[in-house]
């Protein structure tokens, strides 16, 4: 475990944008910088949306950078009943599996017009896999000013393992 808590973080810069190492670095930054005070699922959310205001202000600051964004999931480990739990967060396509038993879960939902189509029944899983819109997303970090990401408390046990991963990793879980 991190000495603040955070166990790991993946962020994928929004290719479509300027900048989007950037839009990551100041991401991870500022998200961490929130995490020191609070390692809870309160915390991950409250540095999400500091993450978000950091990018938003840099972006204002030089309109240069008007619409760099960026995708974040971050665990942290957690006091959960009589044990740990893994809090987590997510915005973005960026995905967090539990590996449990040799088996791969995902864990978290993109946030893409093809996967929003999914969730609502307009499209099916192998048509969102190949579907033109699958790569836009709609949410991010950096682009609006008020947005918030998915959280949840996942149960761990010993012998689970955990993968963070961008878009180009998916391919080999």
């Amino acid at each position: 475990q991190a000495e603040d808590g955070i166990r790991d973080s993946s962020v994928t810069g929004v290719q479509t944008c300027a900048l989007p190492i950037l839009a990551s670095q100041l991401a991870i930054a500022a998200f961490r910088e929130h995490l020191t005070s609070d390692v809870s699922l309160t915390g991950l959310s409250e540095g999400l949306r500091h993450a978000n205001q950091r990018i938003m202000q840099d972006a204002a600051e030089n309109p240069d950078r008007l619409g760099m964004g960026t995708t974040l999931t971050s665990v942290a480990l957690v006091p959960f009943d009589s044990g740990h739990a893994v809090a987590w967060v997510n915005i973005g396509d960026s995905r967090l599996y539990l590996v449990r038993g040799g088996v791969a879960q995902l864990v978290t939902q993109d946030h893409s017009v093809a996967e929003e189509w999914v969730r609502q029944g307009r499209i099916s899983k192998e048509e969102a896999a190949v579907h033109p819109r699958r790569h836009q997303l709609t949410r991010v970090l950096g682009i609006e000013p008020f947005t918030d990401g998915d959280t949840g408390l996942l149960p761990v046990a010993v012998g689970d393992r955990l993968l963070i991963c961008s878009e180009i990793g998916r391919a080999h879980v």
